[in-house]
């Protein structure tokens, strides 16, 4: 009875463990793929604020940023950081993506100019004074009644939650 008895105890000691290790894994699997969803997360707000990549800056951030993470021959960007200015993406590793505000530009071909970063800007407070006239951004957090370049950049997040609320 007591050989019984330790088998039964090495089973459910050994399905504990595969139950410890499934969990684990899937919570690893989780991680990775929230991470994931912050980062495209990130990169889609770059091409909605019309930001320019480095290496790219005529192209739609996000479309670079799947192209990227869809291409088995090239290497995954690790992160998405934003700078104020393209001279500050030299100091970043090339396996980290980089965008910036961008100026208006006329990409070659194109009749029009593209929109640059600041249109954005202006467009995303329009929408949310016409929904909410006595909006306060720094009800969100940011320093000023305005949303500034700086604070696309440095706040993003409240940016993105703005854009979100009032699109």
């Amino acid at each position: 009875m007591s050989s019984m008895l330790r088998k039964k105890k090495l089973v459910i000691l050994f399905m504990g463990l595969i139950i410890l290790i499934a969990i684990f894994i899937w919570y690893g699997n989780r991680v990775v793929q929230e991470r994931e969803r912050y980062l495209g997360h990130k990169a889609a707000f770059a091409a909605e604020m019309h930001f320019s990549v480095r290496g790219r800056e005529e192209e739609n951030a996000y479309l670079v940023f799947r192209f990227n993470r869809s291409n088995p021959n090239v290497d995954n960007f690790r992160d998405v950081v934003f700078v104020l200015l393209p001279e500050e993406a030299a100091q970043f590793d090339e396996d980290i993506f980089v965008a910036w505000p961008q100026n208006e530009f006329r990409p070659g071909g194109d009749f029009g100019p593209i929109r640059g970063t600041q249109q954005s800007i202006e467009q995303l407070m329009l929408r949310a004074r016409n929904r909410n006239p006595d909006i306060d951004f720094r009800d969100y957090g940011l320093p000023e009644n305005e949303i500034t370049v700086v604070d696309v950049v440095e706040n993003w997040e409240i940016v993105s939650e703005i854009l979100n609320k009032y699109r």
